[in-house]
């Protein structure tokens, strides 16, 4: 059966029966939902993530959710789904609270703290996943147990005691992971690898009218049974996965009476089918406090096998005073190279540009049309949210080509955070007419660079640890002379 839905539509629904047709509240927009920070396909895309899940058969975050609570009337299942849910899973992991689901109830994050200040509307009017997850980056969350104790209070206000213990349970940032239409491949891999990776996934899917009715007797959804007229669009979080049973285990935000306890599992199919977004929630970096931050890179020639298959040649490298050269030498006007930057501890975010001897700059991380407009419509995050996964720069069907002679730099940052106003700092880079490359990258970033003195660097391959101490950017530079 095939169905569409509004762009924009509200589903608040206030219903005489609350046992059987249970409120949603979330507000789609594609094209609004389009331009948000995107995870990256990272190698090449589900065929490489596949890889990544080699080995993983389940993951299961059930151990660490509070008890499922019923939103009552209202719309706001986008701040049950963020706050509530997914924060409070995060924390749970953090703190190692696995199996103690009293507590984490006790200290789970607020739900109508966040709804009540993102709804769009009235109580009527439910709210945008992007903006929940917005908020929790700007403002934080406090405890369910200080805000929540009328499930359908969509008028408290918060107060400044509120926003103060708010502003101390913040996240770092959120990435969206797939766009409506891409396939259920990309979307159920997408999903399993953030699972495998202790990460909930925040989800918006379309429902039938049949997902209000399930019971404790339902171990799946089934959406060609029962009611299949359109119910609308709903928030949930993706918690588990178990490819034995092929499937995705979902918390509701409908109470303990409905499904599983409030939780149902879904086919990956179905999944695949019904969920238009998913988002996942970046924790703030004070979970990375003290441990050392890393990246390596492997810089490979693209070139074709015979039987006109695409393969690389890995090539040598040596440390030399704060920069990687190549023990080739220079390459030739036209040569292509393909950075594959790999190691990087998750969380932390990647840049990648180039400066010839021209003194042009070219961004090619984040593939960002703010950052490039050769990336017109791409609105990838440099968060690299998956520990240890591999990324080809530009993509794992591009290359860096070089063609103006002289001296060329191919710089990567790794940050503990968002680079704010990148290309103002490149532009800065490119006003200094003459000096050395690190020096005045050292002067264009300030304080904000990581001193090379400071940074561990391997002699014979590309690798680089750091604490971090000084600065929340560590840089690691190839310098490539062409003839």
């Amino acid at each position: 059966m095939s169905f569409s839905i509004p762009k924009y539509l509200s589903l608040a629904l206030l219903l005489a029966f609350p046992a059987l047709f249970q409120a949603q509240g979330l507000l789609l927009d594609d094209e609004r939902y389009e331009i948000l920070p995107r995870q990256p396909l990272y190698g090449e895309g589900s065929k490489a993530e596949s890889e990544a899940l080699k080995g993983i058969a389940k993951a299961d975050l059930k151990p660490y959710c509070p008890t499922p609570q019923d939103q009552g009337y209202i719309g706001s299942c986008t701040g049950w789904s963020t706050g509530y849910g997914a924060f409070t899973i995060l924390n749970a992991i953090r703190n190692k609270m696995a199996g103690k689901t009293p507590e984490i109830t006790r200290d789970a994050m607020s739900a109508l703290f966040i709804y009540n200040q993102v709804r769009k509307g009235s109580c009527d009017f439910g709210a945008y996943i992007s903006d929940a997850a917005g908020f929790l980056v700007k403002t934080g969350d406090i405890f369910s147990r200080d805000f929540d104790r009328i499930k359908n209070d969509c008028e408290k206000t918060a107060g400044d005691e509120d926003k103060e213990n708010a502003a101390q349970n913040r996240i770092r940032d959120y990435v969206t992971l797939f766009a409506p239409n891409d396939p259920a491949t990309v979307k159920i891999q997408k999903t399993k690898l953030s699972l495998a990776q202790n990460k909930p996934v925040i989800i918006g899917m379309k429902l039938y009218k049949n997902f209000q009715r399930i019971t404790s007797k339902d171990e799946y959804w089934y959406p060609a049974k029962g009611d299949t007229s359109l119910l609308g669009a709903h928030a949930m979080v993706v918690i588990g996965f178990d490819d034995g049973r092929e499937a995705f285990e979902l918390m509701n935000s409908w109470g303990v009476n409905w499904g599983n306890s409030g939780f149902i599992w879904v086919k990956y199919k179905d999944f695949g089918r019904f969920c238009q977004y998913a988002v996942q929630l970046i924790p703030d970096d004070g979970h990375l406090s003290g441990k050392e931050y890393k990246s390596a890179v492997t810089i490979r020639r693209p070139g074709y096998d015979e039987d006109n298959n695409l393969q690389f040649t890995d090539l040598d490298l040596r440390y030399n005073n704060g920069y990687y050269d190549l023990r080739a030498g220079a390459l030739k006007k036209g040569d292509l190279l393909q950075p594959l930057v790999k190691y990087i501890t998750a969380d932390m975010y990647l840049y990648a540009f180039s400066f010839d001897a021209g003194r042009k700059v070219k961004v090619h991380w984040p593939r960002d049309e703010t950052l490039d407009s050769k990336y017109d419509g791409k609105h990838e995050s440099a968060v690299v949210s998956i520990a240890d996964v591999n990324l080809p720069i530009p993509g794992p069907y591009g290359a860096l080509s070089f063609s103006n002679p002289g001296t060329e730099y191919i710089c990567f940052l790794v940050s503990k955070s968002p680079i704010d106003n990148f290309n103002g700092y490149l532009s800065k880079l490119q006003s200094y007419q003459k000096g050395d490359f690190l020096a005045n990258l050292q002067k264009a970033f300030g304080k904000q660079l990581e001193p090379v003195s400071d940074v561990q660097y391997d002699a014979a391959e590309i690798q680089a640890q750091s604490g971090l101490k000084k600065g929340g950017i560590m840089p690691v530079v190839v310098r490539v002379v062409v003839r």
